[in-house]
């Protein structure tokens, strides 16, 4: 292998490495301000304002969807950012897909204890 792709690719995986330590420390700052319940409670606005159930994980992935819009557009306009970085969008938007997964992994647990009960009623 050429030796500037090494240098490359170690270098890229420092720069991935420093984003996933921002990702956390972003994280658990915001966990400090919100909470960890905030998806819950809004799955419960989004269940009485549409008719019909919609679990945390899926308000996580309505906001991954439209974190990935904005990013759409802060790239494709032809002009640089003024108020929200590239990077940021990035942070923000692991983050999501992180707590999508957090939020799935509940939903689960929750709905495996339900059928347990179910089964046992």
């Amino acid at each position: 292998m050429d030796k500037s792709r090494v240098l490359i690719q170690g270098t890229q995986h420092s720069i991935m490495f420093e984003t996933l330590k921002k990702c956390a420390e972003v994280l658990h700052d915001k966990e400090a301000d919100y909470g960890r319940d905030n998806f819950l409670q809004a799955s419960i606005t989004a269940t009485k304002l549409v008719g019909r159930a919609v679990a945390p994980s899926t308000v996580v992935a309505c906001l991954v969807g439209i974190k990935m819009a904005r990013y759409a557009e802060l790239t494709t306009r032809g002009k640089v950012p003024e108020n929200e970085s590239l990077h940021d969008t990035i942070i923000d938007l692991i983050n999501y897909i992180l707590l999508m997964e957090r939020e799935r992994r509940t939903d689960e647990v929750i709905r495996n204890k339900a059928n347990k009960v179910e089964k046992a009623g």
